[in-house]
């Protein structure tokens, strides 16, 4: 059984529940007891494949690289290419809550993990819940020499019991990614103005960079998410497939592939971390 620790607003309006022992993985995220996170094969499917739901890190890297990596702690994609970093499983933190703060770290220094990303830092996630809000603060310290930052997150939302042919989309001001066959960068594309659109039949997977603001929405039946890159997240990936009634607006440090390519590659070196903010607002109205 997974042990779970759970946050919540002053007023309890807004609450989340993580799970340090599956990557301390955001495994729900209610506001006024509705869920606002997809769930997809739901939490033990996470911990044992990597199949990813709620708020997962997907950490040392976000998405696919371009190169080979033969390891029983990585999965790939259909096309061979290693996926969302390292699985869940060998990502354990250590966490304390109190009230509406979760504080959690973890310790990348074990000859396994090192095998993979050979690095050794500290991660650090500060998770906070207020009235209509979650913010999640992810710091990454060099312990030896520089580190490539690189990770990301992939927050799947829903809309309970409203079709998705009623959700509207709300994106940033933004340029788009041109990606290859495997998703993989390949050149940038056009400037692409803000825009708010019924979902409807659309389907995403694409990159953008050049955010700003980087500030994304998800709206429909009274209930509106908004999804903020506040501090370190140059970078977004929109997911939204046609067979699944979710979206995800992905905070990403770095480009696809950006450990292999070495584009907008940013470092944490010692005593200068790495610090990266987004925030997760929910309202309704009537």
């Amino acid at each position: 059984m997974t042990e779970l620790v759970r946050i919540e607003s002053p007023t309890g309006v807004t609450a989340a529940t993580f799970a340090p022992e599956a990557n301390c993985v955001c495994s729900s995220l209610t506001h006024e007891g509705v869920e606002l996170l997809g769930q997809r094969n739901g939490l033990d499917a996470y911990l044992a494949k990597g199949s990813t739901m709620g708020i997962p890190l997907l950490h040392p890297w976000a998405n696919r690289l371009d190169t080979e990596i033969d390891s029983p702690l990585v999965k790939h994609d259909a096309n061979g290419l290693p996926i969302h970093g390292v699985l869940p499983s060998a990502m354990r933190w250590d966490g304390e809550a109190d009230g509406a703060k979760l504080r959690a770290r973890l310790e990348w220094d074990r000859d396994e993990l090192l095998a993979v990303f050979p690095h050794r830092h500290r991660l650090s996630l500060d998770a906070t819940v207020a009235d209509e809000s979650l913010t999640l603060t992810t710091t990454l310290e060099a312990l030896d020499g520089e580190v490539p930052v690189s990770f990301g997150y992939h927050p799947y939302f829903v809309l309970d019991g409203v079709p998705r042919a009623d959700w509207v989309v709300g994106l940033p001001p933004r340029r788009h990614t041109v990606l290859d066959e495997r998703g993989i960068p390949v050149a940038d594309g056009e400037r692409e103005e803000r825009e708010t659109a019924p979902l409807a039949g659309r389907t995403f997977d694409d990159g953008y960079d050049e955010l700003a603001p980087a500030a994304f929405a998800l709206a429909g039946g009274g209930r509106r998410i908004e999804v903020e890159f506040l501090e370190g997240y140059p970078i977004a990936q929109v997911y939204a497939p046609a067979d699944q009634e979710l979206i995800a607006f992905e905070p990403m440090t770095a480009p696809v592939n950006a450990l292999v390519s070495g584009d907008r590659l940013g470092h944490a070196a010692p005593g200068r971390p790495y610090r990266a903010t987004f925030q997760v607002r929910c309202t309704t109205s009537s």
